[in-house]
């Protein structure tokens, strides 16, 4: 098998490997255990084979969204970071790559199950190990040129030897690359199966010790070395050792924070994740190292700096998505006559009249300054729809833990005055009697005050948002709250959008109907 320019140096790291293996050559392929690349495997994993009889597991991230732009506004880093200058808070977007079939909007991307071992390693090179324990290790002294090159090592082998194998989207094959840094962040924080809070914690969710879930600094973890994939715990979207035992290389090259967004100046190689020489205080799923890709007139290779892959497609997959794209586009565009009543204009379509508008300027200077003026307008517009979708979601999900309160307690009321009504029927002075009585008056108020919140919300809502958000957004929700195994909100979200629109249609709350609607839990939207 050819190798690729970057493979020409004599892999140290195998020989390496092979004597502490005790080994004297590379072996014949051979079928790998389980252990050597899915120690817990899942359902739905995607499997990719590598040459020697390898393999590499894949699992699905889920990115709600709608339509051909739409995406998701990740929130990186964290508030509060001593390293605000590479770790700081600041908005990203994110897309998946892979259409869900029947579902629009929904899209995924694929993320390795695990780091890349030094058997995948070596098989991707050509070199195949004795599926043995040091082989199941994650690969390190990576640099990002390694890194890059291993990805298009496997993709070109693949489509040679196992052309099925990788998953299309439309008419364009899959390839394997570096992670985006909000693809890995998002995946490590816990994607759309956590909710909002976890999400946004230093870590993610863990049901037990920290050392049953990463490998760090210290004797009662890695005690000053890498451990076989899979050993411990996942996050919840079932990926291991996202936090430890080896840093994680990402596609983009460092740029610092300023105050919320990327400086301008482009540096060196970022990874990920921390590793097995971090200490557990400073192990969060935000931290972010730059490195040299240079150090001492040779590549900076460090044991500490491996990669986990992910399986991306290209945008323009298609010619029906090329236009898909300009239609949305095109939309966003005239979607400015949503914001023209808010600048006191009465122009149906503020941006295409400024383009008609320049397009007569004759003066180059004008001219130039008109379409500046068109894309700031422009930019100013996605901002305030980024903003009114993600208002709208919260209103959303507002109504809907609401909504399913007041069923919960409307229930419970129902019983409650049965029971009263039985202990009165048989003894009018009954204590129980004047308790239930009590607790009734309480449960009264709660679902009051409920009821109140619940349909001032649904005013704002609709009041504040086109029926064509609040849509998008009950299908966003709707995806994430089914993530998060929340399935039984999800009709409360169909019956918060009905009152929104009925709210709309007529300027009326009609509260014991709505209320009768939340008992019966409505239908899923």
């Amino acid at each position: 098998m050819p190798r690729p320019a970057c493979f020409d140096r004599p892999p140290v790291w195998l020989a390496a490997l092979l004597l502490g293996a005790g080994l004297a050559a590379p072996a014949a392929a051979q079928d790998w255990p389980d252990e050597a690349w899915n120690p817990q495997p899942r359902d739905g994993d995607l499997v990719l084979p590598l040459p020697c009889g390898g393999a590499m597991a894949f699992r699905a991230v889920s990115v709600p969204g709608v339509g051909a732009l739409g995406d998701r506004q990740v929130l990186l880093g964290n508030q509060g970071s001593e390293a605000g200058y590479a770790d700081g808070p600041r908005y990203a977007p994110l897309a998946g790559s892979f259409a869900v079939p029947g579902d629009s909007g929904h899209r995924i991307y694929w993320i390795q199950a695990y780091e890349l071992t030094e058997g995948q390693r070596a098989a991707i090179e050509g070199a195949c190990l004795p599926p043995e324990r040091e082989t199941w290790l994650p690969a390190a002294d990576l640099t990002w040129s390694d890194a890059v090159a291993l990805a298009d090592h496997l993709t070109t082998w693949l489509m040679a030897n196992r052309p099925n194998a990788l998953p299309s989207e439309e008419d364009a094959q899959g390839f394997v690359r570096l992670p985006t840094e909000v693809e890995w962040e998002y995946a490590a924080r816990g994607g759309a199966a956590v909710g909002v809070e976890d999400f946004r914690a230093a870590r993610f969710p863990m049901d037990g010790p920290i050392a049953t879930f990463a490998w760090y600094q210290g004797p009662t973890s890695a005690d000053g070395s890498r451990h076989p994939i899979g050993l411990l715990q996942p996050n919840p979207l079932g990926l291991h050792d996202m936090l430890g035992n080896v840093e994680e290389l990402v596609l983009e090259p460092f740029q610092a924070n300023r105050l919320g967004r990327l400086h301008g100046q482009v540096g060196g190689y970022v990874a990920r994740g921390g590793d097995y020489l971090t200490p557990v205080a400073e192990l969060r799923t935000a931290l972010r190292q730059e490195y040299a890709p240079y150090r001492a007139g040779a590549p900076n290779r460090l044991d500490t700096v491996g990669v986990r892959f992910v399986i991306g497609s290209s945008v323009t997959t298609s010619m029906a998505r090329v236009r898909a794209i300009e239609q949305a586009l095109d939309d966003l565009i005239t979607g400015a006559d949503s914001f023209a009543d808010d600048a006191g204009a009465d122009l149906e379509d503020p941006l295409g009249e400024l383009g008609r508008l320049t397009a007569t300027v004759t003066d180059r200077a004008r001219r130039t300054e008109l379409e500046t003026i068109a894309v700031a307008l422009r930019a100013q517009v996605e901002a305030r729809s980024v903003s009114a979708q993600r208002t709208a979601g919260s209103l959303l999900r507002l109504g809907a833990y609401l909504g399913s309160a007041i069923q919960r307690d409307d229930q419970a009321m129902a019983i409650r005055t049965r029971q009263l009504a039985a202990f009165q029927a048989a003894d009018s002075n009954s204590p129980h009697a004047a308790r239930l009585a009590e607790s009734l008056a309480i449960a009264h108020e709660t679902i009051d005050d409920n009821f109140d919140f619940y349909s001032e919300t649904a005013v704002v809502a609709a009041s504040s948002f086109d029926r064509s958000v609040v849509d998008e957004q009950v299908r966003v929700l709707s995806l994430e709250l089914e993530n998060r195994g929340r399935p039984e909100l999800v009709p409360f979200v169909g019956v918060f959008r009905d009152h929104i629109f009925e709210y709309a249609d007529t300027g009326r709350i009609d509260r014991a109907d709505w209320v009768a609607d939340l008992s019966r839990g409505g239908t899923s939207p």
